[in-house]
């Protein structure tokens, strides 16, 4: 599982390298597939629930998920990039927000608001704890800070498979058992919903 989410955060990296205003989404689904390609993994996301890419591409009011497109960027967006990967049987998976160029004052603020939440809900992944516990701490950081957080995404990882579970990681499930590795999906936004 490390050595599939270090190719991820490579493939992410050079990703977020080559956003420039005018570049196609389109491109950096042809750049991950072809970085898969060289590491010889199986892009995690391709096929899966007939999703038919390697990579989520989503710009600015695309929350997660979008499709990578034509759609060229424009200085100001933010690009979310969101790649998984199969490596040796296990998935990497890790998203990461771009802006193109300089961005306006609240764009900024939520690139920042979102990478100190990250820090947050990281703090909170200890053992006894749950997604619950970690997600509340993201959200109770964010929202003090006058953004939201989108409240109907939650995936969870199990070991190797993946296993998409349904509901919010905002409100209480049970706990976890060890060995698992959970995620939190859900963005930030700049409103308070």
């Amino acid at each position: 599982m490390r050595e599939a989410s270090r190719i991820v955060a490579v493939i992410l990296r050079e990703l977020a390298e080559a956003v420039a205003p005018g570049v196609p989404t389109m491109f950096f689904e042809e750049l991950a597939r072809k970085r898969c390609a060289d590491f010889g993994v199986k892009p995690a996301f391709l096929g899966m629930y007939g999703f038919p890419y390697a990579l989520c591409c989503s710009v600015n009011e695309q929350v997660v998920h979008g499709f990578p497109s034509e759609r060229k960027l424009e200085p100001g967006d933010l690009v979310s990039f969101d790649m998984g990967v199969v490596y040796d049987g296990f998935y990497g998976d890790s998203a990461t927000t771009v802006p193109v160029g300089p961005v306006d004052a609240t764009s900024a603020k939520l690139l920042a608001v979102t990478r100190e939440s990250l820090a947050a809900g990281i703090a909170q992944a200890l053992e006894g704890n749950d997604l619950y516990d970690i997600s509340r701490a993201v959200q109770k950081y964010v929202e003090e800070r006058g953004l939201g957080v989108v409240k109907t995404i939650c995936w969870a990882w199990d070991r190797p498979q993946i296993t998409r579970k349904a509901g919010s990681a905002q409100f209480r499930s049970p706990g976890r058992a060890a060995g698992i590795a959970q995620t939190r999906d859900g963005p930030g936004h700049r409103g308070p919903w």
